[in-house]
């Protein structure tokens, strides 16, 4: 596994987001709050000091596929996802990473601004 950075959501999912120098840009709406930009900020420079190559941090998903992470707050669109609602929806300081998208985002879903850099 040298040069890759993984991520293993138990059994069933794995998310690489680092491998032979291809990294996976992280997407974060600007609607969000600066805090959470600062924390992105900081967690691209992690990945940097792990891997040597700093991800791109993009305000939208590319229209194109590819692989992503994307940080988001859990709102009332999320109503129908029976996870996110009953782990997140009306909490406080609560988040949930997962893989979506046929294995192409890890999501960091928080239940508020707070949360969203934990």
């Amino acid at each position: 596994m040298e040069n890759q950075l993984r991520f293993e959501a138990g059994a069933e999912a794995v998310f690489t987001i680092a491998d032979h120098g291809n990294i996976v840009p992280i997407v974060v709406p600007e609607s969000v709050d600066q805090s959470v930009h600062i924390a992105v900020s900081t967690f691209a420079d992690d990945i940097e000091r792990v891997t040597g190559h700093k991800p791109d941090i993009l305000s939208k998903r590319p229209s194109f596929e590819i692989l992503v992470i994307e940080l988001r707050i859990a709102d009332q669109d999320d109503g129908d996802d029976e996870e996110i609602a009953g782990r997140l929806v009306g909490k406080w300081e609560s988040f949930l990473i997962r893989v979506e998208g046929n294995g192409r985002t890890l999501a960091v879903i928080g239940s508020d601004k707070v949360c969203q850099y934990l």
